[in-house]
């Protein structure tokens, strides 16, 4: 009864309303370099989604999906292409990155610095997290568990012209507020300053100064 109960909540999730939806001109970047050097195609007819939270558990990946109407583009959209700019937004794509499987992320810009919002790192230590997630816990606590770990998110600095990136921690929080005094001391006092919601804001705080 649990398992039939749990399948129904999935297929609720799955079929709610697609958010986020929009059809227009983008910028695409085949590399970071690109990105750097500004050297990127361009393409009519993008349409930007923001992904639900049904279809994130049910099938992994990062928060938007990218396509066009053109099949061809829209498989070298999902697999191959770094960035694309659309309305003013950058999206980075988590699959050259390995992070969070498919799909892109959003992606705060403040000065020459690219702060990503993606799913977690596809490395050994979190496959065995999930491993152990199922052996523990038996095939419902797995789905759960693996939901879970679908569901998280962190942001990452992407460091240009290269393409590498790290961890958004705390320690480099407080260096990146250290332009900003009033900032850096209210973030000091944040009882969970590694969080999704208290980095983001500290970001869009910083990015109108």
């Amino acid at each position: 009864m649990k398992k039939i109960i749990f399948a129904l909540f999935i297929i609720v999730l799955v079929f709610q309303p697609v958010s986020g939806f929009s059809q227009s001109f983008a910028k695409i970047y085949n590399s970071p370099t690109d990105f750097f050097n500004g050297i990127c195609d361009s393409s009519q007819g993008i349409s930007v989604e923001r992904r639900t939270r049904g279809q994130i558990i049910m099938n992994g990946g990062n928060d938007f999906k990218i396509s066009s109407e053109d099949k061809v583009l829209s498989k070298k959209l999902k697999k191959q292409v770094w960035g694309v700019v659309c309305n003013d937004s950058l999206f980075i794509n988590g699959r050259p990155l390995k992070l969070g499987g498919s799909w892109y992320g959003y992606t705060e810009i403040i000065g020459k610095r690219l702060f990503l919002l993606a799913g977690i790192p596809l490395d050994k230590d979190f496959q065995d997290q999930m491993a152990i997630a199922s052996m523990m816990g038996g095939p419902l606590v797995a789905g759960i568990a693996g939901a879970d770990l679908a569901l998280v998110r962190y942001y990452y600095e992407v460091y240009l012209p290269y393409g590498s990136i790290s961890i958004l921690k705390k320690e480099k929080m407080a260096e990146l507020l250290a332009t900003a005094p009033d900032l850096a001391q209210s973030y000091a006092l944040e009882e969970e300053p590694e969080k999704i919601p208290v980095l983001k804001r500290y970001l869009l705080e910083l990015k109108k100064r």
